[in-house]
């Protein structure tokens, strides 16, 4: 079950890493990961980047899961995709995107070959969505939201 999984945790486990190293490895992604995502979400209105940022977030914060709980990372894909016009997208971010459409396939498979390059492709595609929620539309104060 080992190979399922897209974690960091798990990454460092098929590195061979000590298990006390990768649990702080795993413990200060899910800290910049909380505080990255509560940044988007306070700054942001865009809810296909909330839903971006949360998918991918997800992966980078639980030591636990498996590729078949991907599907939400192929949605926030595919709604990405869909939102962004094609001019406005870098080759850089068709690649990423790209990349994490095909994640829940190539973690098994680079996982068995012990390449877990997994939590790179999440942690690319999280600053990556990071960065367009913090540059796009802002939101106003909770306060005028309710209005």
């Amino acid at each position: 079950f080992t190979k399922l999984m897209p974690t960091i945790f798990m990454a460092g486990r098929i590195l061979e890493l000590p298990e006390p190293l990768v649990a702080s490895i795993q413990g200060c992604a899910a800290v910049a990961v909380a505080v990255a995502s509560y940044l988007v979400v306070r700054r942001n209105s865009d809810p296909i980047v909330w839903v971006a940022v949360v998918s991918l977030g997800t992966f980078l914060v639980s030591p636990y899961a498996y590729v078949y709980d991907m599907v939400i990372i192929s949605v926030a894909t595919l709604l990405l995709t869909l939102n962004s016009r094609q001019e406005d997208l870098l080759p850089f971010e068709r690649i990423v995107l790209i990349l994490l459409w095909m994640l829940p396939f190539l973690t098994i498979h680079l996982n068995m070959a012990s390449i877990p390059v997994a939590p790179l492709i999440l942690s690319t595609g999280f600053v990556f969505i990071v960065i367009k929620g913090l540059r796009g539309q802002r939101t106003a104060s909770p306060r005028s939201l309710l209005r």
